[in-house]
């Protein structure tokens, strides 16, 4: 009896120091992982790389929140990178490494893209109109009782993606919404999908002779 108690004891503890070893092993990984991002940021910044930096520091600041060095080597990408820089194609092919989310709402999918992409992402007040909470239609004979529940549709975007481009993320991302985006000198703004911009409105001017009166009306249409 004894012999067997033996036995299991010992197995026990080199499932123990087994086990320890594992995960020691694991912590190594991911620190010398931590260091390599680290490493890559600080070539990224040297050659003026500073969304391509931003997006390492981000990723080793998930990996380790507390670490000091990563938050000085953000505010370096902050301060050297230039600002107002106006929005290209090359915006929008940047790739978003990974997105992970779920039940967010649209304006915390937003900042997410604009601090992870170093591009400026605005929703303007229509989109904001159309995916806000529309009252409940009233019930039988106008019965508040029988009204359906509110609905809420700005808090159900969950996202899982990997190694996408940025254009590709919104238009997931907004399809979900009924959203669109357009492209604007130094933002990405985000509309409704029926949105047209007031540049594209035409003006056609129609006189018409309105018989018997002897008098002509114009009629103006925006298209």
């Amino acid at each position: 009896m004894n012999t067997a108690c033996e036995v299991i004891s010992c197995f026990v503890v080199f499932f123990l120091v087994a086990g320890s070893a594992f995960c020691g092993d694991k912590v190594q990984d991911a620190k010398a992982r931590e260091e390599n991002i680290i490493r890559a940021a600080r070539k990224f910044i040297e050659k003026g790389m500073y969304e391509e930096a931003r997006e390492f520091l981000l990723e080793a600041k998930e990996m380790n929140p507390s670490r000091e060095e990563i938050d000085k080597l953000l505010q370096r990408v902050s301060s050297e990178q230039p600002h107002a820089k106006l929005i290209d194609a090359k915006d929008l092919e940047k790739v978003v490494r990974k997105i992970e989310l779920k039940d967010a709402r649209l304006e915390e999918v937003v900042k997410h893209l604009s601090k992870r992409c170093g591009v400026n992402i605005v929703i303007s007040r229509e989109a904001l109109e159309a995916i806000s909470p529309k009252p409940a239609p009233p019930g039988p004979e106008g019965d508040a009782a029988f009204a359906a529940p509110e609905v809420r549709p700005n808090g159900d975007i969950t996202i899982s993606l990997k190694d996408v481009p940025l254009k590709a993320v919104l238009k997931y991302v907004l399809r979900m919404k009924g959203l669109k985006y357009i492209v604007e000198d130094y933002a990405i703004v985000i509309v409704p999908r029926d949105y047209v911009p007031r540049d594209d409105l035409e003006t056609e001017v129609f006189r018409l002779n309105v018989s018997g009166q002897g008098t002509t009306d114009t009629l103006r249409r925006g298209f």
